[in-house]
């Protein structure tokens, strides 16, 4: 009976938001974000792409990570509502990275939820982290978004002093 109690109070307070906890997180960044939706033209890849490095400062790792999937067409749902894993990271305590989107009404206005699993000695045994957030990504002067009389659009992160993509930690699981 004490042994079940303690196991759910460690539960619940291993699954609070971060705001629950003294330690403050920097947020991650995203930089370079670009998005690609093709003309449609006979012949081109039909395919819209996002890809964009996601970096953890608290970490000090990155990883790079894309999808693709079939253009937007104002009902879609093809777009990747399960979680993508990004490429795989050498360090053996940077597990995984990886993003959803959760909202897509086109190249310049889509939401994602990221998750970065990582070691971390200091939260005891085990000593595996999850943590996640989420982001909304606007055409902005910031993100901007070009589009050609064919249907191709392209967007991204400006190149001359843009800023990275700020993503709050919302939650942490160890």
């Amino acid at each position: 009976m004490l042994y079940t109690a303690l196991a759910t109070t460690l539960t619940l307070f291993l699954t609070l938001p971060i705001s629950t906890f003294a330690v403050s997180y920097n947020p991650w960044q995203l930089s370079p974000l670009n998005t690609h939706s093709s003309s449609g033209r006979p012949g081109n890849d039909p395919n819209t792409t996002i890809s964009f490095t996601f970096t953890d400062p608290n970490t000090a790792t990155s990883s790079t990570c894309s999808a693709s999937f079939l253009p937007y067409n104002g009902n879609q749902t093809d777009f990747p509502t399960d979680y993508q894993k990004c490429s795989t990271s050498a360090d053996p305590n940077n597990y995984s990275f990886a993003f959803k989107i959760d909202r897509f009404a086109g190249i310049g206005d889509f939401g994602l939820t990221l998750e970065h699993g990582y070691r971390d000695p200091a939260v005891g045994t085990p000593d595996f982290v999850t943590a996640f957030g989420s982001v909304n990504v606007t055409r902005s002067d910031n993100f901007v978004c070009e589009y050609g009389g064919s249907g191709v659009g392209n967007c991204g992160i400006v190149e001359q002093g843009g800023m990275p993509i700020s993503v709050p930690i919302m939650e942490l699981i160890a």
